[in-house]
């Protein structure tokens, strides 16, 4: 099933949406993703290349990344950001693109007092005066 796949993901330019549909922009042609939820519980760069192998030899060449890349209050978290670095690097030389969900809000809960939101009080968001 590899040899479905793109050499690299982006091979053929970026994926976009037209009329409905997903196309490989460069060519115009349409775009056939078929994709995996995976936790990528592995560790380091060689399992992660591991894990991209595998997938991309069963046909894969989409995966969804659903996890915060920031912490409770809404800062930058340097280790997620280079994790997810790392899962959409390994994954493209395995020809897979990866699809970044990194906000569900029931992971952001920034304290009443956070200086960039002006009118939070932990609960509710009043306008300031």
């Amino acid at each position: 099933m590899r040899l479905l796949n793109e050499k690299f993901a982006g091979e053929h330019g970026f994926i976009e949406a037209k009329d409905g549909h997903f196309i490989h922009a460069a060519m115009a042609a349409g775009a056939l993703l078929g994709g995996e939820r995976s936790a990528f519980r592995c560790q380091g760069r060689a399992a992660l290349r591991q894990t991209a192998r595998s997938l991309a030899k069963d046909g894969v060449n989409l995966v969804r990344r659903h996890s915060a890349a920031f912490n409770k209050d809404g800062e930058v978290d340097p280790v997620a950001i280079k994790r997810c670095i790392a899962i959409v690097e390994e994954m493209k030389t395995a020809g897979i693109y990866t699809h970044l969900s990194i906000y569900f809000p029931l992971w952001f809960t920034p304290r009443a007092d956070h200086p960039w939101l002006e009118g939070y009080d932990g609960k509710n968001i009043r306008s300031p005066r």
